[in-house]
């Protein structure tokens, strides 16, 4: 954390100051910006300011001065609520504007770390309290040259299970044992093997199962996996080693030969809504002009609605990667939360467009963007999707179309 660069932006965006706040883990946003280690025990509510001039403050409890030890600043301590009611107007006093991790009517949930009633309290002091979203991105969603390679570590590893999954499914398609929970567990294996991890188990899904964005395989609800099906993959992983950055990435087959027609053209349409949000990226960053995550979700969703399938594709077009899988920058966003937060160089996020079929089938195309500092924009994990994969089994002749 360098305060004098939180003290620049804070100007340039109008603020008169940053306060952030934490209570029993409740804003991981406050707890990463500062560095603070999660285990180490804080059953008392801390506030740290930053005006745009002058040192921080930190406010903590009496019984707890050690919680923001080594963080710069002065310290104030309190024992009751009067007395922290009364400090937080001393420090506010004269600033007008204050960034929280608030944001107005709930838009970017992402951001929302505070309390209603912390909030409500903020206010009472005299203050507009403002989203802290435009300096979470900066100040915790830019990657250094060790994250973005760590990235890219990730995004290799999640391609090479890719062509992994596909040998394991083309070996076992015919003997009737190969499920759903088995691939996923495949997936795993090779995490742990590349010394990578995850927060949760990838998706593997088969047939009707791939219209759902979120679903989960186990024990007892995975299908087995045969010929001509609609098979999608999503994965995500870290390296796991501190301050790495998550790679996430989504491919679909076909096990079989010939893929039905409305398979492929589902498949046509998101992966050219896919192309076309990598173009609008790349042109924008190119021309060096401003876009946002919303801009780039009403490009890909017009493109999907013109071609019918508007009503099929029920989520964003894509989130924000840092240490997070759903990290706490701009989100490819106009529909579940209107992100207008501005896409930033040092930064990644993905891009997967899809249509859902319900008790039918799914198409998820997604790719990993990496803004590099210098504004040159690249995907990782290549080579992309660009045609449905055929799973033909091993030792099957293709069948001529």
């Amino acid at each position: 954390m360098n305060v004098i660069d939180v003290q620049d932006y804070l100007r340039e965006l109008g603020m008169n100051g940053w306060l952030l706040t934490d209570y029993q883990l409740m804003n991981p946003h406050a707890i990463r910006f500062l560095g603070l280690d999660t285990d180490s025990h804080r059953s008392r509510r801390w506030f740290y300011f930053i005006p745009t001039v002058g040192a921080p403050v930190k406010i903590v409890h009496a019984i707890e001065p050690h919680v923001l030890k080594g963080i710069p600043g002065n310290v104030i301590t309190y024992f009751s609520r009067t007395q922290l009611v009364n400090s937080l107007r001393n420090i506010l006093a004269g600033h007008s504007v204050i960034a929280m991790e608030y944001s107005p009517e709930g838009r970017l949930p992402s951001v929302s770390r505070v309390d209603a009633g912390t909030i409500e309290m903020i206010r009472s002091c005299g203050v507009t309290v403002v989203s802290s979203g435009d300096l979470l991105q900066l100040f915790t969603s830019c990657w250094d040259s060790a994250a973005r390679l760590s990235h890219h570590l990730a995004a290799n590893v999640l391609r090479d299970c890719v062509d992994a999954v596909w040998d394991l499914v083309r070996n076992r398609l015919t003997t009737g044992d190969l499920t759903e929970h088995t691939v996923q567990t495949f997936i795993m294996d090779r995490f742990a093997k590349n010394n990578c991890r995850t927060n949760h188990p990838p998706i593997v899904a088969i047939g009707a199962h791939s219209a759902d964005p979120h679903y989960n395989p186990d024990r007892s609800n995975s299908d087995v996996i045969r010929p001509d099906q609609l098979l999608l993959i999503d994965m995500w992983c870290k390296v796991n080693r501190p301050g790495s950055v998550y790679a996430d990435i989504t491919w679909t087959a076909w096990t079989g030969d010939s893929p039905p027609d409305d398979v492929l053209t589902v498949f046509s349409i998101v992966r050219d809504a896919r192309n076309l949000a990598i173009k609008t990226v790349c042109n924008a960053f190119t021309e060096k002009r401003a876009i946002t995550g919303a801009d780039i979700d009403r490009s890909t969703r017009t493109y999907i609605t013109q071609n019918g399938f508007g009503d099929y594709f029920t989520h964003r077009t894509g989130h924000s990667l840092d240490t997070d899988v759903h990290g706490s920058g701009a989100n490819l966003d106009s529909l579940e939360s209107e992100d207008e937060r501005l896409l930033l160089p040092g930064t990644g996020f993905t891009i997967e467009p899809g249509i859902y079929l319900p008790d039918h089938f799914g198409i998820r195309s997604e790719i990993n963007i990496v803004v590099n500092p210098d504004g040159k924009v690249e995907i990782s994990g290549l080579p992309i999707q660009e045609e449905l994969t055929r799973l033909i089994p091993t030792g099957s002749s293709p069948v001529s179309e």
